[in-house]
């Protein structure tokens, strides 16, 4: 039986989060493997492009979505973001270890991009302004907050005007 239209896509860098606690030093975070999770347990058709180093893509934790039903499509990575998290009284510091390299655009499978949800979500700003580009006309769009710069601002005004206008 033929799988339903993927609804949601989602575009990011996976990165490492120090962890002692952890066998391996570190375990996987970032947003885009968050919301993919999440969308895919609240019943959505989810499918998520994952930037990952090599460690990040061996990791059990994209097994983790596969499992809840998202379409995880790898990017490979150089270098990957790592981030050293420490939780405070007063909140949470995050240190940029190791920031990683752009997010390239990969051959994304052609259902995908019939998806009515595109979320953006960085972790070091690594998402160049060409993927703007990759978001259908007419598509609604989130864009994450936690590592916005100007290139995220330039999707989502790109992806406004396109959906406004087309």
């Amino acid at each position: 039986m033929a799988r339903p239209q993927v609804e949601i896509v989602h575009v990011g860098s996976a990165c490492r989060d120090i962890d002692a606690s952890d066998p391996r030093g570190w375990r996987l975070g970032g947003g885009v493997t968050y919301a993919a999770l999440t969308t895919a347990r609240l019943g959505l058709r989810t499918a998520a492009i994952v930037g990952a180093d090599a460690d990040a893509a061996a990791s059990a934790e994209l097994d983790t979505l596969r499992d809840a039903g998202v379409d995880v499509l790898v990017v490979p990575l150089e270098e990957g973001p790592v981030f050293h998290n420490v939780e405070t009284a007063k909140g949470r510091v995050q240190t940029c270890i190791q920031r990683g390299v752009p997010l390239a655009i990969p051959l994304i499978p052609v259902g995908w991009l019939a998806a009515a949800g595109w979320s953006i979500v960085p972790v070091a700003d690594e998402i160049p302004d060409a993927w703007a580009e990759v978001i259908p006309s007419g598509a609604y769009v989130a864009v994450a907050w936690q590592s916005i710069r100007s290139t995220s601002m330039t999707i989502c005004s790109t992806a406004t005007r396109r959906a406004t206008s087309g």
